[in-house]
């Protein structure tokens, strides 16, 4: 019987078993184990029953490791985020991170951790105790390739408590993959808890215009107005492979996560040169477009993509295509909407625009333009719409696009086929930011003179 539940078992997609569906290593080793104990059926009977006590005395050690490595473990082997039905997806209260930076970055595992508000960092200190600065953004604010000490929340904190004397809370809001639609609808919910002094939301130029489309969760309306859209709806693929992650063995998780280590080998072969630079940005345009006939054109209103976000290359190489126009007023409504969401809570709203280093470095691995098959392109561009958009709804900015330039750009980002900044990067924006804040009188409250916790 145990034989046959072996058999059986190695056949079916249980998320216990892991990994994804049909038939993996795991299940050819259930299939090896069973076959193994069907053949020692026809043993004599010592042997039977030997082998039989060995196979339970495995099995139950298997089961009493992963039951302790579970409660020890779990948090930090199971997935931080979980779907959600209003923003796609969250981080999930109490998870922990971790995320190993590639070879050519310095192979550094990043643990993390995120408090019982979904926040990462620390848990927030109680409501008016000091000046309270909650910070929107994607992968760049999460920061999951930086320590927790290095990443912009906290720098930003370290600098605005210089500038003024007094300690800051910053609340680092950032959600890797997030776009400014998921942010605006986070703020709507955040804000009347959080009583913040100061909203700050990061527009990362290089992948935030295409996040609108992919998303899917606002459109623009008859009248250019915006719209919530309360057909999107992810694929179903998504709930199964969350389920898959959440469930799986520890046991097979660590194991899998040791091969990679001892092997130290990348996942796929990165293409790298000015022709496979070229080829990708070809490529990002056609998927910028055809993303944006999906959906507005087509009517889809299935989301495919949460994490993959490429660079906006139709907003930069062809600024006057019907994609590229579309997505910019459907930013300009997006941070439209924030800006009212912000005054309703009286609290000042601040943008920080960051640049691709496709852009603004002199080279990055991640792409390049062809200039002379598209003239049209301009290093600013992406940066520039989103100040100029600011500029329309009355929102202060500040654009990182110069003084990343003038201070080499390409020392601070990441190598290779990471596109983001490093804490370099970070520490410099958090420093720009400070002074913009400071000089501008952003942040003021009941609290700006106390500097107790």
């Amino acid at each position: 019987m145990i034989a046959l539940a072996l058999i059986a078992l190695a056949w079916y997609d249980d998320p216990i078993l892991g990994g994804g569906e049909g038939f993996g290593w795991s299940q050819a080793a259930l299939l090896a184990v069973g076959l193994a104990a069907g053949a020692f059926c026809f043993a004599p009977l010592g042997w039977n029953a030997r082998a039989l006590a060995l196979l339970l005395s495995v099995g139950l050690t298997l089961v009493a490791a992963e039951l302790v490595l579970r409660h020890a473990l779990g948090s930090r082997y199971c997935p931080v985020i979980e779907l959600d039905d209003r923003l796609l997806y969250r981080l999930i209260p109490g998870a922990e991170g971790v995320h190993t930076l590639s070879p050519i970055n310095g192979s550094r595992r990043i643990h993390y951790a995120i408090n019982s508000r979904g926040f990462r960092g620390r848990e927030l200190a109680p409501s008016g105790g000091s000046l309270r600065v909650v910070v929107y953004g994607d992968s760049f604010i999460h920061g999951e390739f930086s320590r927790t000490e290095d990443t912009f929340a906290e720098r930003l904190k370290v600098h605005l408590a210089r500038r003024l004397g007094t300690n800051v809370e910053v609340v680092n809001a950032g959600v890797a993959g997030y776009g400014p639609d998921q942010e605006l609808r986070r703020m709507e919910g955040d804000l009347p808890s959080l009583q913040p002094n100061l909203v700050v939301v990061a527009i990362y130029a290089g992948n935030d215009f295409g996040d609108l489309v992919r998303n899917k969760l606002y459109r623009l309306a008859g009248d250019g107005g915006l719209l919530e859209n309360p057909s999107a709806a992810l694929h179903p693929s998504y709930a199964r492979r969350m389920a898959r992650s959440r469930q799986e063995s520890i046991i097979k998780k660590m194991l899998r996560d040791a091969v990679k280590r001892v092997r130290s080998e990348p996942d796929e072969i990165f293409p790298t040169g000015r022709e496979a630079r070229r080829e990708r940005m070809e490529a990002m345009l056609a998927q910028q477009v055809a993303e944006y006939r999906e959906y507005v054109v087509d009517g889809d209103n299935i989301v495919r993509e949460l994490l993959v976000d490429p660079y906006n290359a139709d907003g930069s190489l062809a600024p006057d295509s019907e994609s590229a126009r579309y997505k910019i007023a459907l930013m300009e409504q997006i941070i439209a909407r924030m800006r009212l969401t912000a005054a309703a809570r009286r609290v000042p709203l601040l943008l920080v625009l960051i640049p691709s280093p496709i852009d603004v470095a002199d080279e990055h691995e991640t792409g390049e333009v062809d200039v002379v098959r598209h003239p049209a392109y301009r290093r600013s561009a992406l940066t520039d719409i989103v100040e100029q958009i600011c500029r329309r709804t009355h929102v202060p900015a500040v654009n990182l696009f110069a003084p990343f330039q003038q201070r080499g750009a390409r020392e601070l980002y990441m190598k290779g086929e990471d596109d983001h900044w490093n804490e370099r990067g970070q520490d410099l924006a958090a420093e720009l930011v400070s002074e913009f804040v400071a000089a501008q009188g952003l942040l003021k409250g009941p609290a700006c003179c106390s500097t107790e916790k």
